[in-house]
């Protein structure tokens, strides 16, 4: 994961500190999979792929279109 992603996680992690880590995790992991739309277990959080293939760039816009994809 490159360090703009990181960044962004990191400001992620730090807006939702009533979530413990893995508990995030969990939750972008499954916002993730519906904005890409695939199956969760094909989101691989720890090396930032889906399906194998590196997640585009993640930024603050589409962080809010994953929290949308969460919302339904």
């Amino acid at each position: 994961m490159d360090k703009k992603n990181k960044d962004v996680l990191h400001h992620v992690n730090h807006t939702h500190r009533e979530f413990d880590k893995e508990t995030m995790k969990k939750i972008w992991q499954m916002g993730l999979a519906r904005y890409y739309e695939v199956a969760i277990d094909e989101v691989d959080m720890e090396n930032w792929t889906i399906k194998g293939e590196p997640m585009e760039d993640i930024t603050i816009n589409s962080i809010r279109e994953v929290v949308r994809a969460l919302k339904g």
